[in-house]
């Protein structure tokens, strides 16, 4: 609303208490914490006298912090207006703390705004009015405000600030001041209610040039601290070890001292922490990239890495649920990018490609941890019925992730993928689960056996159990698999076990395990069989629907109709070792006692020996192989966890006789592993020294 003459004529009468009255306009996320800061200071200072103006573009907002201040401090006085008219005419100190230019212009310039109030007072009053611009804007924009606020005799400061939503909340901000040293005189005693270090930078637009300047370091430093910090993990650095390295080394920067990217690497709760919420927004930082290339630009000043990293923040910002984050979830955007490299350059076995090629078949890639992303792949191609049947084949598989990437990448999505295909009715949701569990090695090891998660991966695995069954609706079955093996199983002990066992056939020593050569349970199971499991799993509940399913299951379990697989080869860690490198023409044997009692007390440095012996001769058969094999996906390497000893006892008696499989691959013999060896050298990811 355009104010008429008759309304300024009425606006236009300062109060008494007009010099006592500090007005403060923009109460986003940090101007509410700096303006609590200002009144509630400045009100126990002037012992009760002085008196308060807020005004926000959401009246709700304003209201809100009147009543709290209200309440936190009785007898304060606190006027909410509706426009930057009012603020002006009734406070001699006003303070703005807006978003961007186009507001400041906004508050200050058009028809109902702080200037044009101004010129409708008396010269005294007009001479005696202070305000303060706390907004991060363009300079230009900032000194052409400036002077038609001179205009009117009134004195104005530039004076944005350092410190975040932190320092704002613990009034220990920075000023950045620009202005005369009159106006910074006059300024000085208002910010210090509200912050620790006041700065004077210089003229009108000094301190925005400082804090430009500022911003376009640290926006650059925290895309930096993102990279090394996910970097260092790749590495297998622990975040905190790597946090603390930066942080008192020639990297130290605030970045990554106090704004840490990743959850745990500081005993302080930065927003990381709180899933980036609150903190400085990513489309503020956007704004302040723009604004540092902008005025770059117009004085010729050169700014390699800041367009770049312009360019990255717009990036970001563009993805809805980044843009309002703190701008330190570049690093979680850093880790859907590495993910998604990771998924585009997932081992797809050579069977794979000819799938595809039917018609009824379609591939996509998705980040399933976005709900909206889960949906969409819930939605059939045009023509197509919807999906009947869910396999659940989701989930972090390496162990050495740390707890929140396990959280997201199994619990999360598979809540998710879960509560979307209850919604949408599907006939049957069979979810597998892997062998993350440390069994018995006496019992009947079936569905009642006591399992007991294995480490923080097999802890999320299980959780991700419960969370699917508590979802309401959701035909769930549960598979439960034994080791599993099978051409184009490209991870896992007994893929890795068959690499191993290949290598010392092929240097003719005997290969040694960890560990007595006890009972040791390590059932398989073909990978095969898993999938012909699933789909009669899927058959099974279509058929009846979960209510009679979980009547005909008969247990009272955590999950109900959970089924175990494995073959019928009844393993254990001797007989699977002896199988494998009987065929590759080797002996097998476990190492003496004196390896396995180091191994028990520092398995680490037990790793680093035992695969000294193999890695090199893999690669060497690799590159000597008939052809040679740039890449493969298959490896000697054997980590921590393989090593370790691990129980594996499932029973799946109960899968044959309520569903009625029969396993196509009953037992792992050497027929089975050369008909895996084979398709594998013919894929070419598999050494062949076949004349």
């Amino acid at each position: 609303m355009r104010p008429t003459a008759r309304l300024f004529s009425q606006l236009a009468r300062p109060g008494p208490h007009r010099a006592q009255t500090t007005a403060f306009i923009g109460l986003g996320r940090m101007g509410s914490e700096m303006a609590y800061n200002l009144f509630s200071r400045k009100f126990v200072e002037s012992k009760g006298s002085a008196q308060f103006v807020v005004c926000d573009a959401s009246t709700t907002a304003a209201h809100a912090f009147a009543d709290n201040l209200t309440a936190q401090f009785p007898g304060t006085r606190v006027q909410v207006v509706a426009t930057p008219v009012e603020a002006a005419i009734a406070s001699s100190t006003i303070v703005t703390m807006l978003p961007s230019s186009p507001h400041v212009r906004t508050v200050y310039a058009e028809s109902n705004g702080i200037i044009p109030a101004l010129r409708s007072l008396p010269a005294d009053v007009r001479q005696s009015t202070l305000c303060i611009d706390s907004t991060t804007l363009d300079v230009q924009v900032a000194r052409g405000t400036a002077v038609e606020l001179h205009e009117t005799g009134a004195t104005m400061v530039d004076a944005p600030v350092s410190g975040g939503t932190t320092g704002a909340k613990a009034a220990t901000l920075s000023f950045l001041v620009g202005g005369t040293e009159d106006a910074f005189d006059r300024a000085s005693p208002i910010l210090a209610f509200m912050g620790k270090k006041i700065i004077h930078c210089g003229p009108s637009g000094a301190g925005l040039g400082a804090k430009i300047c500022n911003n376009l370091v640290l926006g650059v430093q925290q895309i930096v601290v993102g990279e090394a910090m996910l970097l260092g993990q790749k590495l297998g650095l622990d975040p905190a070890v790597l946090a603390g390295v930066i942080n008192s080394s020639t990297g130290a920067c605030w970045a990554s001292s106090v704004n840490n990217p990743v959850p745990g690497a500081l005993p302080t709760e930065p927003p990381c922490t709180r899933n980036y919420e609150g903190g400085f927004a990513t489309s503020l930082m956007l704004k302040d990239m723009g604004l540092a290339t902008d005025i770059a630009n117009a004085f010729g000043s050169p700014l390699p890495l800041g367009e770049v990293a312009e360019k990255f923040y717009a990036k970001v910002a563009g993805e809805p649920e980044f843009a309002k984050k703190d701008f330190s979830s570049v690093y979680r955007y850093l880790q859907l990018v590495a993910e998604e490299s990771e998924r585009l350059q997932k081992y797809l076995g050579a069977e794979f490609t000819k799938v595809l090629q039917k018609p009824n078949v379609e591939y996509r890639q998705a980040n399933l941890t976005v709900p909206t992303t889960v949906a969409s792949c819930f939605e059939p191609s045009e023509g197509q019925e919807p999906f009947t049947y869910v396999f659940d084949f989701t989930g972090e598989d390496q162990w050495d992730r740390p707890e929140e990437v396990q959280i997201e990448r199994t619990f999360n999505v598979a809540r998710l993928v879960g509560q979307e295909a209850a919604r949408r009715n599907v006939k049957a949701y069979v979810r597998i689960q892997h062998p993350f569990y440390e069994c018995s090695e006496k019992g009947d090891h079936d569905e009642k056996a006591n399992v007991k998660p294995d480490d923080v991966l097999g802890t999320w695995w299980h959780e991700s159990l419960r969370a699917l069954a508590a979802i309401e609706n959701l035909n769930l079955v549960i598979l439960r698999t034994a080791l599993s093996y099978g051409p184009y199983i490209d991870r896992g002990n007994v893929t890795n076990f068959m690499v191993v066992a290949a290598v010392y056939g092929h240097m003719q020593q005997p290969m040694k395990c960890l560990w007595s050569p006890g009972k040791h349970p390590s059932h398989t199971v073909h990978s095969e069989d898993i999938g012909g499991a699933c789909w009669a799993l899927a058959e099974w509940m279509a058929g009846l629907g979960r209510k009679e399913a979980d009547a005909i299951a008969g247990e009272d379990i955590p999950f109900k109709n959970e089924k175990k697989q494995e073959d019928d080869s009844d393993l254990s860690m001797a007989d699977l070792g002896k199988l494998m490198t009987s065929f590759f023409g080797a002996e097998f044997e476990f190492y003496n006692f004196l390896t396995n009692l180091a191994a028990k007390a520092n398995l680490d440095k037990v790793v680093e020996d035992i695969n000294e012996a193999h890695v090199g001769e893999w690669t060497r058969m690799i590159t000597t192989s008939n052809p040679p094999i740039p890449n493969t996906p298959y490896s000697a390497y054997m980590d921590f966890y393989k090593l370790k000893k691990h129980i594996v006892a499932f029973n799946a008696k109960k899968l044959k006789e309520v569903v009625g499989y029969k396993l196509k691959h009953p037992l792992m013999t050497h027929e089975v592993i050369k008909d895996i060896i084979d398709k594998l050298k013919a894929e070419g990811s598999w050494p062949n020294f076949d004349s």
